[in-house]
C-alpha cells in the first residue's frame, strides 16, 4: 500500500508539472496556432464523418436499387441457402453483415463499410429490380458505371440489360493475365482484379 501512496503522489506531482508546461508553451503564438489549428481539424472530421454517413444514409435510402447476389453459401445443417444481395447502383452490399458476423470487427472497418454495415442494422430495403445474377460487387458496380457513362439516362430495365449481357461477354471470352489486366484497367478496378466469375458457394455449416 505504502508503494502504490508514492506512485500515486509522483504521478499528481508529475503529472502537475506537464500540465503547468503546457500552459507555458500556451503562450508561445506558433505553438497556440498549432493547438488552434488541431482543434480545428479534429472538429471538421467529426463533421465530415457526421456528413458522410447522412449522405450515404441518403444515397441509399432513396436509391432505386438494381440488385445482384454477390454471395451464396450453404447451411448443411438448415438445408437452405443464405444469399447476399448488393445494389450495382449505390453499392450497398448485404455481404457486410457476414464480413461481422465472421468476427470482422466493426470498429476496424473503413468508414464506408462501417456505414453500410449500421445502415443494414437499422434499415431494410427491397430491390426496385432483383436480377439472378450472381457477380464480384466491384466489378458489377464497374461495369454500370460504364454503362452510365455511354448511356447516361438509361432507365433502369434497359442498364439491367446492357449489364447482363456485358457480363455475360466478358465472362465468354477467355483472357490470359495481361488481358485481364487491361480488362480492369478499362474498368477502373485494380489491376490485380481476379473476381471474374461468380462468387463461390461457401458451405457455412456441416452437420
Amino acid at each position: 500500500m505504502k508503494n502504490l501512496k508514492e506512485k500515486y503522489k509522483n504521478l499528481i506531482e508529475e503529472r502537475a508539472q506537464i500540465i503547468s508546461e503546457i500552459k507555458e508553451l500556451e503562450e508561445n503564438e506558433i505553438v497556440s496556432k498549432y493547438l488552434e489549428l488541431s482543434s480545428r481539424l479534429t472538429k471538421i472530421d467529426e463533421e465530415r464523418i457526421e456528413t458522410y454517413k447522412k449522405m450515404k444514409y441518403q444515397e441509399f435510402s432513396s436509391c432505386s436499387h438494381i440488385t445482384i447476389n454477390t454471395y451464396i453459401e450453404y447451411d448443411s445443417w438448415e438445408g437452405r441457402y443464405y444469399i447476399y444481395r448488393g445494389c450495382i447502383k449505390c453499392g450497398l452490399d448485404r455481404r457486410i453483415l457476414l464480413q461481422a458476423d465472421n468476427g470482422r470487427y466493426v470498429k476496424w472497418m473503413p468508414l464506408s463499410q462501417q456505414v453500410m454495415y449500421n445502415f443494414l442494422k437499422e434499415y431494410s430495403y427491397h430491390g426496385g429490380i432483383d436480377t439472378n445474377v450472381t457477380c464480384d460487387i466491384n466489378l458489377a458496380r464497374a461495369i454500370y458505371q460504364k454503362i452510365k457513362e455511354i448511356h447516361p439516362n438509361i432507365d433502369d430495365e434497359t442498364a439491367r440489360k446492357y449489364f447482363e449481357i456485358a457480363l455475360e461477354n466478358i465472362r465468354s471470352k477467355k483472357a490470359n493475365k495481361e488481358q485481364q489486366e487491361k480488362r480492369a484497367k478499362r474498368l477502373s478496378l485494380n489491376l490485380d482484379f481476379d473476381r471474374w466469375g461468380s462468387n463461390r458457394i461457401r458451405n457455412k455449416r456441416i452437420k
